[in-house]
């Protein structure tokens, strides 16, 4: 019996790989089934209801670059990909909407109250098409929203149908997180 090797083989470890994966993505779905879920309402937003020192400070940083990635160009519905913020008040409560738009064309909601402990958070599926996002929400609804390019971390959402007649025209601004 000569050499033998003491490594373990590839596969074993592919094997364990795969099996981690696997066992994650269950732990994920079993998570996300308890969770409590709503539809978001969009309305318009005045952008003085949005100005903070934060807003600005961040506006100060940005108003000098260069947004022109003709090298790196991205497909529409990738520059969409990534977690985005915006800051609202509506009837008087200030919130934060945080989105998370998922490269598999799925999202996350999450509407962070600061008086609330809890949070709400709805997931659904989105798509992206000359300029208008399109999204189904876990209760079923669809919803569609004219997307304006502030800058390549921020963008305009003009709520065109939500299933809420009085929503349609409604803007909410993003911003990168």
């Amino acid at each position: 019996m000569g050499n033998q090797n003491k490594e373990t083989p590839w596969q074993i470890w592919a094997l364990v790989t795969i099996v981690v994966a696997l066992i994650g993505a269950y732990a994920t779905i079993e998570s996300n089934r308890n969770k409590q879920t709503i539809t978001p309402e969009i309305r318009i937003v005045d952008e003085r209801e949005i100005d903070s020192p934060e807003k600005r400070k961040r506006q100060e940083s940005t108003d000098n670059v260069n947004y022109d990635n003709s090298e790196d160009e991205v497909s529409p519905s990738q520059k969409l990909v990534g977690h985005w913020e915006s800051n609202l008040t509506e009837n008087g409560v200030e919130f934060t909407i945080l989105l998370n738009l998922k490269s598999d064309g799925n999202s996350v909601y999450q509407f962070v109250d600061e008086h609330i402990k809890e949070n709400d958070y709805d997931y659904g599926t989105w798509q992206y098409s000359n300029g208008v996002l399109y999204e189904k929400f876990s209760d079923g609804v669809s919803g569609k929203g004219r997307v304006k390019w502030i800058s390549n971390d921020r963008f305009e959402l003009t709520i065109i149908d939500n299933g809420t007649p009085s929503y349609t025209g409604l803007k909410r601004y993003y911003q990168r997180k």
